[in-house]
């Protein structure tokens, strides 16, 4: 208390002293005093102005941000006025009577804008509107003064101020009477510390109306304390502004989150459904990795078991201790889209059944709302399950375990030089990333000439070229997702050259694409459809002889349910004696530090799973011809 005290009392004798200063610059020149009364109250409307303008989008009260727009043309009045000022020689005038008309304009624009405000108090303002509009107001004042003198005359030569000035400072203290009242009634859209200095402010400026209704001279006493009034006034308006805007700029808004959450807390306490907040985490490509818990409500905790704390800035894989995040690329594509999907699923994570709603109001955020549906989905299981179902599903889930077990070797092998090779990618991102930056600010920036602009071009395509490269890399190395989706097939068969292509060039391989003409996408699971091209191509690199050979890649329809791929190589061939066993687990006509012999059995299975064919043709010394055959992603129009 003490310290305010202190600091209210320097303050005060601050203003005395700036005020006595005044007083005694005024005694020995009027002119300058009032020169500098008024240029004093100029620069702090522009002060208030340059304020508001930068703050504006943080400005939650629009009455302060309409005014502190209006008190910049105020100035510019006012600033006008003092450079018309009796004596100043700006202008070639000797008569008081302009710089009179320019303050009544000026006090005439200030208390219309402090009243006009309240209207704009809870509608929305475009702030280059008001600017503009604010803009045309003063030119057509400062023209009716200067180039078509029509304003009405505010002082006379020997007889002093006329009716209509002296009418128009107590019009002036009405209007500001009647600003007062709004002001009143609307004080809880103000924080009270703002609405006091405005209450303040618009009294001080009917005290300054008053004392320049009152003088007969413009080097009188009374214009004397009407600037003093004034100074205060704007001052006010200027410490309101920078309080809202820079010093408590989110009070207000507080106020109306804090009430609002308090609303909603309690309804996100209440809810039955488990809820929880996210943020995706991306690498450096910018494709999601994973995704992080942010907050969760009781019935997370109640449903899950496991505690608030536990879960808070948890990576989800790391919290549901799982390879990879669950349900990543549908949450990913929800925080990148908005789109919004409901899905029912089995966690094995909690062995139970749930119904997931994803959505996102933020992009990189996402907010899930679950329930758990075990019960239900058991009771649906039990209806629908016979004995002799159950059987077949057995039987059938034993075939499928021995071809996933002969799968997992290989899926083994594949996954540690996925691992090595998404790690040497992820090593080469960070420096290519700086190199392909300097070259684009070159590109950008640098004046080159057209045959180094070319070079630079073609470094920074290379520079593409070079992140897929890494980008299918590192893809090589996730684990699959099981979503069947459309998938373009050249698009695919482009990243997989685009990784032989080494391979090719030490080979003396020529590789010929013969594609179909707007060939429609597939229904396929993309990563696995990988595998098998990369397989099959893997196998044409190898039947080429020493000596080099050509790969043809052909794509068609068909038919208007399926795409055909054939991959065709000039190589060695299949011996007839061995056609009937290459799609056989461990057969293999490599050496044993080539291959494993589980290759096109692989591919073979994954083809079949898509419900698709995979044939193949081959004579001896010419080559060999793999066809490989998917359904569409949809019905293919015939007319197109």
């Amino acid at each position: 208390m003490k310290s305010n005290s202190y600091s209210m009392t320097g303050r005060l004798l601050l203003w005395l002293l700036l005020f006595f200063v005044l007083y005694l610059i005024s005694l020995q020149n009027y002119l300058v005093f009032h020169s500098i009364s008024e240029i004093f109250g100029v620069v702090i409307a522009c002060g208030a102005f340059m304020v508001t303008w930068h703050c504006r989008k943080y400005i939650d009260n629009h009455y302060l941000l309409f005014i502190g727009i209006a008190y910049l043309f105020v100035a510019f009045v006012d600033f006008m006025h003092t450079l018309t000022y009796k004596g100043m020689g700006a202008f070639d005038n000797s008569e008081p009577n302009i710089p009179t008309q320019l303050w009544v304009c000026a006090r005439y624009l200030e208390s219309l804008s402090l009243l006009v405000a309240f209207f704009f108090l809870k509608k929305k303002l475009r702030v280059d509107v008001l600017f503009f509009s604010y803009l045309l107001l003063v030119s057509f004042l400062m023209a009716t003064i200067f180039y078509w003198p029509v304003f009405p005359d505010c002082f006379v030569s020997g007889t002093g101020l006329t009716p209509f000035k002296k009418l128009s400072e107590y019009l002036i203290c009405l209007i500001l009477l009647g600003t007062i009242a709004l002001l009143l009634k609307n004080r809880a859209d103000f924080l009270p510390d703002a609405h006091r200095m405005i209450l303040f402010s618009i009294i001080l400026t009917i005290g300054a109306e008053l004392s320049f209704a009152s003088y007969v001279h413009v080097y009188g006493v009374f214009n004397l304390l009407g600037h003093f009034l004034k100074i205060l006034s704007f001052y006010l308006v200027y410490k309101v502004i920078i309080e809202t805007a820079l010093v408590r700029p989110f009070d207000l808004l507080f106020r109306n989150i804090k009430a609002n959450e308090e609303k909603f807390r309690g309804i996100y306490a209440a809810m039955t459904e488990g809820l929880c907040l996210h943020d995706v985490i991306y690498d450096s490509a910018g494709k999601a990795q994973d995704y992080r818990i942010v907050d969760v409500n009781p019935a997370y905790e109640s449903i899950l078991g496991i505690k608030r704390q536990e879960a808070l800035n948890r990576r989800a894989s790391e919290l549901y201790k799982s390879d990879a995040p669950p349900y990543l690329d549908i949450f990913a594509k929800v925080a990148a889209t908005g789109t919004p999907v409901t899905f029912e699923t089995f966690f094995p994570v909690q062995g139970k059944f749930f119904k997931i709603s994803a959505f996102s109001s933020e992009k990189g955020k996402f907010t899930t709302v679950f329930s758990d549906i075990t019960k239900r989905k058991l009771e649906e299981l039990e209806r629908k399950k016979s004995h002799t179902m159950l059987e077949e599903q057995l039987e059938a889930g034993n075939r499928k375990l021995e071809n996933t077990h002969a799968q997992l070797l290989h899926s083994e092998k594949l996954s540690s030089i996925g691992r090595l090779a998404a790690s040497i990618a992820h090593e080469l991102n960070n420096p290519l990333f700086a190199i392909r930056n300097v070259l684009s600010g070159i590109e950008s920036r640098a004046k080159l000439e057209e045959e180094d602009e070319e070079l630079v071009g073609l470094a920074l395509e290379e520079c593409d070229r070079i992140k897929y490269l890494i980008q299918d890399l590192q893809n090589f190395n996730r684990p699959t997702n099981g979503v069947i989706a459309p998938m373009d097939v050249h698009e695919v068969i482009d990243h997989i050259t685009l990784l032989l292509k080494k391979e090719f060039k030490n080979k003396n391989i020529t590789l010929k694409k013969q594609y179909a003409q707007e060939l429609p996408s597939v229904h396929a699971v993309e990563d696995q459809i990988k595998q098998v091209l990369l397989n099959l191509f893997n196998n044409a690199v190898d039947a080429i002889r020493e000596e080099g050979g050509d790969i043809t890649v052909v794509t068609r329809l068909h038919n208007d349910r399926s795409v055909a791929i054939q991959i065709q190589d000039s190589g060695r061939g299949i011996k007839p004696e061995d056609m009937e066993h290459i799609f056989e687990p461990f057969f293999t006509t490599k050496p044993a530090v080539k291959g494993t012999g589980l290759g096109l059995s692989v591919s073979y299975g994954i083809v079949k799973n898509h419900n698709g064919f995979l044939n193949v043709i081959s004579d001896v010394g010419i080559g060999t011809t793999f066809t490989l055959i998917l359904p569409l992603a949809g019905p293919y129009d015939q007319k197109r």
